[in-house]
């Protein structure tokens, strides 16, 4: 018979691995599927050129919004928006957590075929 303290941190490294690879598979439907492709995008700004509206009017409508950043009161991640824009990269915010949150689940699980769990997890939230 196991001890309570020993099944407790198998369930829950079972349950950080489950969560984990879920924000992975969100993270990678998101990146993957845009709700609006190039060429719709196109057709839309022709389309207010041809209503005649100001430039003005087609900045406010088809620039992104300045969000807030959610995580802005964070230490760590407060400056994530401002760090991913001095590094070049062309990806929001979130979307590179949940990348990084994919690859700390995949290092988990590759992790956790040599080591016991909790090892294996802290070894993957250190890395990624």
């Amino acid at each position: 018979m196991t001890s309570f303290p020993e099944f407790e941190a198998g369930a829950l490294a079972y349950v950080g691995i489950f969560i984990g690879v879920l924000l992975a598979f969100e993270g990678l439907r998101q990146i993957l599927s845009r709700s609006e492709s190039r060429s719709q995008a196109g057709s839309r700004r022709m389309r207010l050129i041809a209503q005649g509206a100001s430039t003005e009017d087609r900045l406010r409508i088809l620039k992104p919004g300045d969000e807030a950043w959610r995580f802005a009161a964070l230490p760590l991640l407060g400056t994530l928006p401002v760090d991913i824009a001095r590094a070049g990269l062309r990806i929001r915010p979130g979307t590179f957590l949940a990348i990084c949150a994919g690859a700390a689940a995949v290092a988990a699980l590759a992790a956790s075929t040599a080591l016991p769990p909790l090892t294996a997890i802290a070894i993957a939230v250190a890395l990624c």
